[in-house]
């Protein structure tokens, strides 16, 4: 015998139908039509709350009253009274509609927490999910993390209005936008880098082999490395970068495989450099390191495991930093 899909869900809201209806199917998108009508005993403010057209309504109000065999509502000035059999059926569905409401409300809300949305470059993801990722899962097992490698292009208002808003952004900048928070969360330090086979450096830089080199150079350090990391009257400003990226992978590439010299995280050069055959400079230069800040919302503190993260685990970075 086939099963009405919809035969359940009749049976929870009480539709089970009478020997008269058994012939007749009831389209479940006209019940909250008919509650709106019942509650409010008007069309047009259940069209309103419905944002339905009022010819909408009156056509659903059309379709219930041929199902019932019966008008179901009287006008009474501006205002409708229920028939008897309108007030049985109402009586006999509003717990239960109001039951079904609270478990697919339950339903959406547990979907939206099982999601965590994180922005960070591969870098600092490479850096900062492994940990991360361990104590969402240890929070909320099961817990679905959509990671993006790229950030808005602009850090405005409005174009965090039209993208996707992350839960938690990390970057090596604080953000310019009024309603986000950026909270320092660990400092990178920073190391000189070149090639194994470098043919001029071999363990350390001086201000004096340094004036006949040149660097490649993470973009977020370009400026503040000129201004604030070289005395201006070493290393040869006017030479000190041949090339700019925002990826420190790429540089990692290039130095492995260039005479060119760069600036790098310690962490970074700790992993990667056999595969990529650097090795460290010595140097009197002082280097200041990078800030990664957790960028987030005022309103994400209050987000289950969200405001985990920002109370419990960010201390944790910082403790360990």
């Amino acid at each position: 015998m086939r099963v009405d899909k919809n035969d359940s869900l009749r049976s929870i809201l009480g539709l089970e139908q009478p020997a008269s209806h058994a012939r007749k199917k009831f389209d479940l998108n006209l019940l909250p039509i008919f509650i709106e009508i019942y509650q409010h005993k008007s069309v047009s403010k259940a069209a309103l709350i419905l944002n339905m057209t009022q010819s909408s309504v009156s056509l659903a109000l059309g379709k219930l009253r041929d199902y019932f065999d019966d008008p179901l509502f009287f006008r009474e000035g501006q205002h409708f009274t229920p028939t008897q059999e309108a007030a049985q059926f109402y009586a006999s569905i509003s717990v239960s509609f109001g039951s079904v409401h609270r478990e697919v409300a339950k339903v959406a809300e547990d979907k939206v927490k099982s999601k965590i949305i994180i922005h960070a470059s591969p870098y600092l993801s490479m850096r900062l999910l492994p940990s991360l990722s361990e104590f969402i899962w240890l929070m909320q097992n099961g817990c679905e993390i959509l990671h993006k490698s790229t950030t808005p292009a602009n850090d405005s208002k409005e174009t965090w209005a039209t993208d996707v808003m992350p839960d938690i952004t990390f970057g090596f900048a604080r953000s310019t936008n009024p309603q986000m928070n950026s909270q320092k969360l660990m400092s990178e330090p920073l190391c000189f880098v070149c090639s194994e086979d470098h043919p001029r450096l071999t363990h350390e830089l001086t201000n004096e082999n340094g004036k006949h080199e040149t660097f490649v150079t993470f973009e977020r350090l370009c400026n503040t490395f000129l201004q604030n990391r070289a005395k201006p009257d070493t290393l040869a400003p006017e030479r000190i970068s041949s090339m700019k990226s925002d990826s420190l992978f790429a540089l990692l590439s290039v130095i492995g495989s260039s005479d060119k010299i760069g600036v790098i995280p310690v962490w970074l050069f700790e992993k990667f450099n056999a595969t990529f055959h650097l090795k460290t400079l010595a140097t009197e230069i002082q280097l200041n390191p990078l800030t990664v800040y957790m960028i987030y919302s005022s309103t994400a503190i209050k987000t289950p495991v969200v405001g985990d993260i920002i109370s419990q685990w960010a201390g944790d970075v910082c403790t360990c930093e």
